[in-house]
């Protein structure tokens, strides 16, 4: 469900409530697009540096290896900041195929994507990756909109937001733990101090409404 009083916050004062919150969990905004599309953005801390997390979730070889549901990538470079990154998704009913145009933004520590081509209606979304509390760790924030071109039912659609949020920064965790081969951090909670939370530049974000 959206959360009441989320309403225009930026990233950075959207990750000082999830660090409220007493086991550091995550926190998911429902949030629906200009153009109508359904999406949410979500922000988990992770115990590590902003570029180190950048560099993980950026690697998108290594995808299938360690992130839930990816059976495939391949990717094709466009430009300087520009890739589109090919994908082969698990969902169980099916295997979805497409093609998201991804453009980075290492200065601001930002990734985005449009749909480029196959499966889905419609697929945007980012990343941003903030300094932590104290500039403790990464605030990982993701935002996407999804269509996928069929009608899904309001509850499993939330099922499913909430379900991939968790796995994503748990997946994230994992991987930076395996890289530095530390044990795995999952549901470690972030600093104490929930306002302390480090800003940094931000693009405008994807037009929506909340």
């Amino acid at each position: 469900m959206a959360l009441a009083g989320m309403i225009g916050m930026s990233d950075a004062e959207f990750c000082a409530t999830v660090a409220a919150k007493a086991d550091g969990d995550i926190r998911v905004e429902e949030r629906t697009s200009d153009d109508g599309v359904r999406g949410a953005r979500f922000c988990g801390w992770v115990d590590a540096k902003p570029d180190e997390v950048y560099a993980v979730l950026t690697d998108y070889a290594s995808f299938p290896k360690w992130l839930n549901k990816v059976e495939k990538t391949t990717t094709t470079r466009v430009d300087e900041k520009t890739i589109d990154v090919a994908y082969e998704m698990d969902f169980t009913f099916k295997t979805a195929k497409y093609v998201l145009r991804r453009v980075h933004f290492p200065a601001e520590r930002e990734v985005r994507w449009t749909r480029h081509s196959g499966d889905f209606k419609s697929l945007t979304g980012r990343y941003h990756f903030l300094p932590g509390p104290e500039g403790k760790g990464t605030w990982l924030v993701m935002e996407q909109y999804a269509d996928a071109g069929m009608w899904v039912p309001g509850f499993v659609r939330d099922s499913l937001q909430q379900g991939a949020s968790r796995r994503l920064v748990d997946d994230v965790r994992a991987e930076v733990a395996r890289r530095r081969k530390t044990p795995t951090q999952a549901h470690i909670a972030p600093p104490a101090n929930p306002q302390a939370v480090t800003t940094g530049a931000e693009r405008p974000a994807p037009s929506a409404k909340h």
